[in-house]
């Protein structure tokens, strides 16, 4: 009996030990746990801390675009048409900011600074697109062709259709999801250019409404006025156009009407242009028909263009565009001209 209880003495002993073995092992393993909790606690901070760092640098992107012509009036010749960077970011959620350079031939292209409080209205303030025409506020990798409609260089003044001012702009009447019917915009601007300073004490009014009935199409009208120079000439821009934006098939039409000056000694511009692209994986043929006419005290100018084009994109970020061109003059004097350009467009 002696002997059980000493067993017996002996099992408790051992168990209470292993019990005491286990408790330290439990308390080890519960403050390596808090170490490590704490330690991943200020990781987390730290995060937090280089995220709101991170989220308030700017995003930095760009393009450049090279390109070949040659024609049968003697032009053979490369040319590199654009280098642009720009930098955008938010200032908070309700501000945000971009400013663009072109190095191809240096010269600010945007700075501009928004403010968003709402869908329906923000503010816009800087150097930008000013509010006109489908066409004109296109970034050129959004081209379908290598160059733009002539009647939309002249009255519009491409490549670069920005100036300085402020705008107000929006959204409004929600259909469904991200959809909403109208799309406005209207602002006052100096009426130079860019990088230019007022010559009159005048500003110009430019305004353009776009409509949507579907996701897929816009119907839109744009109008400018203002006085242009020291000698306050009147200047009057107007334009109206449809587009339609389908998965494989896009088109973009336009009228654009332009006149500078009064009575006798007034310059007119008008024209118009229609562009069609049918995007097969990754080729997009193309074609585009352009109408420019130019009356002046002097007479008239009419000019039309025929172009057949083909885009591949390779990859995400690279275009390649081969276009041929036939233009024709109304100057019996002038002749017809034919043209073939390549394109290559590198964007990051």
């Amino acid at each position: 009996m002696k002997k059980f209880f000493t067993l017996l003495a002996a099992f408790g002993l051992s168990m209470v030990s292993l019990q005491a073995q286990e408790q330290s092992e439990m308390d080890a393993l519960n403050a390596r746990l808090t170490e490590l909790e704490q330690k991943q606690e200020k990781q987390n901070a730290r995060n937090e801390k280089w995220g709101k760092i991170v989220e308030k640098l700017p995003e930095i992107g760009g393009f450049a675009k090279m390109t070949y012509n040659w024609d049968d009036a003697g032009t053979s010749n490369f040319k590199i048409n654009y280098v642009r960077v720009w930098l955008n970011g938010n200032i908070s959620r309700q501000f945000d900011y971009k400013v663009q350079f072109e190095f191809a031939k240096p010269k600010l292209i945007d700075a501009y600074v928004r403010w968003k409080p709402t869908t329906a209205f923000n503010i816009q303030f800087g150097q930008f697109h000013v509010p006109f025409s489908l066409e004109g506020p296109l970034n050129p990798t959004k081209w379908e062709t290598i160059e733009s409609a002539k009647v939309v260089d002249e009255i519009t003044g491409l490549p670069d259709t920005r100036d300085l001012g402020f705008a107000f702009y929006g959204k409004f009447l929600k259909a469904k999801d991200e959809h909403y019917l109208f799309d406005y915009s209207v602002g006052i601007f100096q009426g130079e250019g860019k990088n230019t300073d007022d010559k009159n004490k005048s500003k110009d009014v430019i305004g353009r409404l776009k409509f949507f009935p579907i996701e897929e199409l816009c119907l839109t009208g744009s109008y400018s006025y203002g006085e242009a120079g020291e000698e306050y000439i009147r200047n009057q821009r107007a334009a109206a156009g449809v587009e339609y934006k389908g998965e494989a098939l896009s088109i973009r039409s336009e009228y654009l009407w332009h006149q500078q000056g009064n009575g006798e000694l007034a310059v007119k511009n008008d024209g118009c242009y229609v562009v069609a692209a049918y995007k097969v994986k990754n080729f997009a043929p193309t074609l585009r028909y352009n109408f420019y006419n130019q009356q002046t005290a002097a007479g008239h100018l009419e000019q039309s263009d025929y172009v057949v084009g083909l885009n591949y994109m390779p990859v995400k970020y690279v275009k390649l565009q081969l276009n041929y061109t036939l233009t024709t003059f109304s100057e019996s004097t002038m002749n017809n001209l034919n043209t073939i350009g390549f394109a290559a467009i590198a964007m990051f």
